[in-house]
């Protein structure tokens, strides 16, 4: 059944073919042509539905609530150079040196390259093709060969036994491009190389932002190594206090195993904190491009970054023009709509024009002379007929592949609403925990310095005093992690914001060209 109806669609065409061959057509001739040439495109071939772009999203409910949290600020988009937000030279400094070495982007940047020349070979069929030749052949002729042997001639007339033939040549081609199928193979191919253009500026924003993931976990790691040698400081001190009051019968052993266990528990901790930072710093090392042996000083980065984050108005308008890895959605889609008319396009006559003029001659002295000159005018024109479904498969492949990339940039701008909306709240959040540990340190500090002054006095003993510190110390590390959360979500906003890019032009998706 299946073959039945594509042999029905192919007949089609046939019997058009032969109302091109009868005489009846007369003076309606071009009206009657471009008649079928539509039943071609329209009557013989199925109607696909081809999927449609979704509308620009609205974020206006998370910003309103991102509004009212004093996290945040109206502002601009980011910059290009976003991380000198976080007025750190250091990360400044990685992260240009990570853009210019590493070979992940070197190879982003080369698949660019690729795509952008495809584009201008692609283009070169919308031109004229001409091509300068030059043959020579040498010939030598047997007596009992065609020339010299076929025909028997008088002895007055000899032949020579070679011959040489030079042909001096210009070859031309022009394929006339009625039907836009080269013009559109060209918008296809250039929307291909945007596409690249984009993951290019893409690729270094995923880059700059896992650099400057790693390098605040790596000075996140370094402040809780300091945190948790003091707090060890503490129980080692608690033990030798311990360790004393059970010599002289004060204590018991339950007490000092609990402190033993205490000790552990830190240095488990703290040589997690120390494999992390190293972690971390062979990390950073491969996103700037360098080996493990490679030797980077970094600086240790005292006291907590406390600026509000500035968010632009109407996100969800200009989401797409600011967003490098949509915009590569989008100019795919963008291509695979041009396939579409390129696939139609073959349903059509295909009209080309070849030319060869120059000169022929059996010697050099005669070759640029008139009687040399020789040419032939080549022109064609070929319409498909019967391809058994070829055509028609492919132009279903081709709104298939449309289908997929415009459905793959719907998916992706939900995604990117989504990702902004989980940061502004991720981001508001963070920062209310942030003022409820201030808080809750500000407490445990006051009552470590009363519990200290008891203990001047001789009210409270020093194990109190010790256990009191480790407090402060354990919420002093929770205040870091907090504090290292906040900035990695300050990047990834930044990140779901564009991280500074914005497109020059946004190709509208229509369809069905």
């Amino acid at each position: 059944m299946i073959f039945c109806r594509i042999l029905e669609k192919e007949l089609c065409l046939s019997k058009i073919s032969f109302l091109l061959s009868t005489r009846e057509m007369g003076k309606n001739s071009n009206k009657l042509f471009f008649f079928i040439l539509y039943l071609v495109q329209f009557g013989c071939s199925q109607d696909l539905k081809e999927a449609k772009v979704l509308p620009h999203p609205t974020l206006n409910q998370p910003l309103d609530d991102a509004y009212t949290s004093m996290q945040f600020c109206k502002g601009d988009w980011p910059t290009r150079q976003w991380w000198e937000f976080f007025e750190d030279p250091q990360l400044g400094f990685l992260i240009e040196k990570g853009l210019s070495q590493s070979p992940t982007l070197k190879k982003v940047h080369a698949k660019f390259g690729y795509a952008e020349q495809e584009a201008k070979k692609v283009r070169s069929a919308l031109f004229p093709q001409l091509n300068a030749n030059y043959d020579e052949s040498w010939s030598y002729f047997s007596k009992n060969g065609f020339v010299l042997g076929f025909y028997p001639l008088p002895s007055t007339i000899s032949l020579p036994n070679s011959a040489n033939v030079i042909d001096l040549s210009l070859n031309f081609s022009y394929e006339f491009d009625f039907w836009g199928k080269n013009r559109k193979k060209h918008e296809a191919a250039l929307g291909i190389a945007m596409s690249e253009l984009a993951q290019t500026i893409q690729a270094e924003l995923v880059l700059s932002s896992l650099i400057a993931f790693s390098y605040f976990e790596y000075q996140t790691s370094t402040k809780q190594i300091f945190i948790y040698q003091q707090i060890l400081n503490q129980w080692d001190q608690s033990l030798e206090l311990f360790t004393k009051r059970k010599e002289l019968g004060l204590d018991s052993d339950y007490n000092l195993l609990t402190i033993q266990e205490k000790i552990e528990i830190t240095k488990k901790k703290l040589l997690d904190y120390k494999k992390n930072r190293e972690v971390d710093l062979i990390v950073l090392k491969n996103l700037l491009g360098e080996d493990p042996d490679s030797l980077i000083r970094l600086e240790d980065k005292s006291g907590a970054f406390d600026k509000n984050f500035p968010l632009p108005e109407q996100i969800g308008m200009t989401l797409l023009a600011r967003r490098p890895d949509l915009m590569s959605k989008i100019w795919v889609a963008e291509a695979a709509s041009k396939e579409i008319g390129v696939a139609r396009t073959e349903f059509y006559p295909n009209i080309n024009l070849n030319a060869i003029g120059g000169f022929e001659s059996l010697h050099f002295n005669t070759l640029l002379k008139g009687n040399s000159l020789t040419g032939s005018l080549i022109p064609s024109i070929s319409l498909p007929l019967f391809t058994g479904g070829r055509l028609k498969s492919n132009l279903q492949s081709k709104i298939a592949l449309f289908n997929e990339a415009v459905e793959d940039y719907n998916e992706g701008l939900l995604s990117a609403v989504k990702e902004v909306a989980i940061e502004l709240k991720t981001l508001s959040t963070l920062y209310d925990q942030i003022l409820e540990q201030k808080k809750l340190i500000d407490t445990v500090s006051q009552k470590e310095n009363l519990t200290q002054k008891r203990f001047n006095v001789g009210l409270d003993p020093l194990i109190q005093v010790l256990s009191d510190k480790v407090r402060v110390l354990e919420n002093q590390s929770e205040m870091i992690s907090i504090q290292n959360f906040r900035l990695l979500s300050m990047v990834r906003l930044i990140k779901s914001l564009g991280g500074g890019f914005e497109a020059d032009k946004i190709p509208q998706i229509k369809g069905g060209y």
